[in-house]
This record gives C-alpha cells, sequence and structure tokens, in this order.
C-alpha cells in the first residue's frame, strides 16, 4: 500500500449554491471527469496504491458512477480507505441515506460539510440524523465548519446535541465565490506563529477534474496560472520542484527561497493558502490557460 493519500475531485457540479462556495465562479457548466481522465486516474489508482481515495467537489455524490470505478481500480481494496466529504442533501430521511451510502462499492468515512452557509439549504436535523445513520453502520463521520469570523463558531454548539461527533474548522479563503462575495476570513494582525507551518496538505496529492495532479487545492489551483503547479500526471507532479519545495519546507523557507520579505505580509498572510499564494504571486501568468486534457 502507497504512502500517499489521493483526493480526487470528480466534478464541480453541485445541488447547493452557497454563498461562500471556493469553486463555484471557477466550474460553471459542471464541468466532470472527461473519459481519458477517468482512465488516466484508474491507472494512477492501480500504479499508486494510494492508502486512501478521498472524494469532494462540487458534490461527489453525484459522481457515484465514475468514483466507483476508480475504487475498482484499485489493486487492494480491503486495505483501502474511502472518504467522502458531502454537503449531505440526501439525509432527508434515513431510506435515502441508506440508499446512497450503498450506491458506493466501498465507503470508509463521511465528512459533511455544514455551516451556516450550508445551513440554508439542509436543516442541522439533518446533520444529526446522516450522523446517527453512520454511527449505525460503523462508519467514521465529522464535519468541517467554515468559518467567515470567531461568531460562526456557534454553530457547533447546535450539533452537538445529536452527538459527540469530531468537529473541525476552516478559514473561509478568498476564492471564487468567497471573493466574489468578500467572505473571506478576516484576520486583526498578521500571526508570524505560520512562517513556522508547513502546507496542510502534506502527504496529500489532488485530482481537480479538468486541470490536473497538484498539492494544491486552493488558490494556487483556483485564482490563476501558477506554472509548475499543476501537472497532467502524478509522476511529473511528484518529481515536480513545487512539490519538492512545498512538501518539505516550512513557509519562512519558501519566503527566503522567494526573496519575499516580512514587510510584504498583510493579516490576511496569516491563512497558509494565503501565504502561498503571496509567496507564488511572481510565478503568475499574465491570463489563465485551462490545461489541455490528459493523455
Amino acid at each position: 500500500m502507497g504512502a500517499l493519500e489521493l483526493c480526487i475531485v470528480p466534478g464541480f457540479e453541485c445541488n447547493f449554491a452557497c454563498s461562500h462556495c471556493a469553486v463555484s465562479e471557477v466550474s460553471e457548466g459542471g464541468v466532470r471527469l472527461s473519459g481519458a481522465e477517468v482512465g488516466l486516474l484508474q491507472e494512477t489508482v492501480r500504479s499508486y496504491a494510494p492508502h486512501t481515495l478521498a472524494f469532494t467537489g462540487g458534490e461527489p455524490t453525484l459522481y457515484v458512477e465514475d468514483i466507483n470505478s476508480l475504487i475498482a481500480a484499485h489493486p487492494g481494496r480491503d486495505h483501502l480507505t474511502i472518504r467522502l466529504t458531502t454537503n449531505g442533501h440526501f439525509a432527508t430521511d434515513r431510506d435515502s441515506i441508506v440508499q446512497t451510502l450503498d450506491s458506493f462499492v466501498k465507503l470508509d468515512e463521511i465528512q459533511l460539510s455544514y455551516d451556516r452557509f450550508h445551513s440554508e439549504f439542509i436543516p442541522s436535523q439533518q446533520a444529526g440524523l446522516l450522523y446517527q445513520v453512520c454511527v449505525e453502520r460503523g462508519l467514521r463521520f465529522s464535519i468541517v465548519i467554515s468559518l467567515t469570523s470567531p461568531v460562526d463558531l456557534v454553530i457547533a454548539r447546535e450539533l452537538r446535541q445529536f452527538g459527540d461527533m469530531p468537529i473541525s474548522f476552516q478559514k473561509v479563503l478568498a476564492i471564487g465565490r468567497a471573493k466574489t462575495n468578500g467572505l473571506a476570513y478576516q484576520y486583526p494582525a498578521f500571526d508570524p506563529a505560520v512562517l513556522e507551518a508547513s502546507c496542510p496538505n502534506r502527504g496529500q496529492v489532488f485530482y481537480i477534474c479538468g486541470r490536473g495532479f497538484s498539492m494544491c487545492c486552493s488558490a494556487l489551483v483556483f485564482n490563476g496560472a501558477f506554472p509548475g503547479v499543476i501537472h497532467p500526471t502524478l509522476e511529473e507532479h511528484l518529481k515536480s520542484d513545487f512539490y519538492n519545495r512545498v512538501s518539505s519546507s516550512r513557509f519562512s523557507e519558501l519566503m527566503a527561497g522567494a526573496g519575499v520579505g516580512l514587510s510584504s505580509l498583510a493579516p490576511q498572510h496569516s491563512s497558509p493558502c494565503a501565504l502561498c499564494e503571496h509567496l507564488f504571486s511572481s510565478r503568475r501568468s499574465p491570463a489563465y490557460v485551462p490545461l489541455s486534457q490528459p493523455h
């Protein structure tokens, strides 16, 4: 079993329209994996045998057939972990939840995106029901809450009434619809602690449908074209300067390599992803040109 976690975005279609969505503004038209991309990913899964396949989106439950074909390609499914990050739209009743979960050939963990934005489309009671069904079926369950300010933390208390579920928090980034709507988390001042941190995606590689493989799933992928960040094959990406620098360096070391000084840092650069975008901004192409289809 390989040491890699491969996270796949099988498509950008979603049945919600959250105002903080990171990808909605860059995926109009419902981009999904092409046949060539499915074939490429099947071969990648067979060759690298990642220990985890994680699927996000968009809403991954809209792509069950493609996801099952990628799971089936893995040579060691008994030792493979499958994680799904979902908006929970199917949690309207117990039967709908069971039917959706059973549509996947293997499933080990559900991560529910739930916050004040998602609550416009799904009440907390449905989140609680999904948690209960997952517990009954022996599936790991967690919730990730997006924050625009510390006030958003209060929703965790509402969710805790349904059980002692793991809850994590992520601060909203200036990407996609969140950027358009001015919903990025506002830091009061620059936090120098970020300089001793490393990329939170270490040990993971993402495949972004229509684009390619990248250690980044954030600003460097969705806020423009940054040369050397995305590659058409996993082998090329793992050998790239970008992957090797970002996966092995702290941000202070990346700053030194980029020749960026502390005086250029603003409060928003307290976010690792915003800081990374700032460090690589000199490499941005003047206009975004989509990658050609994988071969």
